[in-house]
């Protein structure tokens, strides 16, 4: 809704709509307006309002420019700290991204290297497994051998002592009959 604002001016009454939010404001600037006006007018001679309007209106003009001189230094000067920060932080980046992949690259040749030796070790076992079980086998051979030997020794002594046994017996068979005849 629209507030009316009566400000006074080098001596003039205005009244001035406003939106209600904005009326404190708007008799802020006008006595400001006003204070800087009166100053102008207490420089001269002759005071008519249209050159203190026009006087206040210049020197408004010199210090606002003089502002956006000062805005624009300060944005140059920001923007020389953002362009110096975002180098100086790509640098960074660059050489954090170096040191990571150097990083990266020695953990990798680490692995490779630990890969190695666990494949010579498992080489190693797997020979000595192989070669425990060749000797495990050729005992086992040699254990067969030395039983079938023993086995057929002992085959051929029951052969010979069945055999005596069977000569003993028929010997005896032999003696009987002929005692019984």
């Amino acid at each position: 809704m629209a507030t009316i604002v009566d400000v006074t001016i080098l001596g003039n009454r205005y009244k001035l709509k406003s939106s209600d939010n904005e009326a404190g404001q708007l008799e802020e600037l006008a006595a400001r307006l006003d204070a800087r006006m009166q100053e102008t007018a207490s420089h001269l001679k002759r005071v008519n309002p249209l050159n203190v309007s026009i006087l206040t209106a210049l020197q408004l003009a010199e210090e606002l420019a003089k502002s956006h001189g000062e805005a624009r230094a300060a944005y140059a000067k920001l923007q020389k700290q953002y362009n110096d920060e975002l180098a100086r932080l790509g640098r960074q980046h660059a050489a954090e991204l170096a040191q990571c992949k150097k990083d990266a690259a020695e953990l990798e040749k680490n692995h490779l290297e630990e890969m190695a030796k666990l494949r010579q070790d498992m080489d190693r076992l797997e020979k000595k497994h192989a070669d425990e079980l060749a000797q495990c086998r050729a005992e086992q051979a040699a254990q067969g051998r030395k039983h079938a030997d023993e086995l057929a020794k002992l085959t051929d002594g029951q052969k010979e002592s069945l055999s005596q046994l069977t000569r003993q017996h028929e010997a005896l068979v032999a003696e009987l009959r002929q005692a019984h005849s």
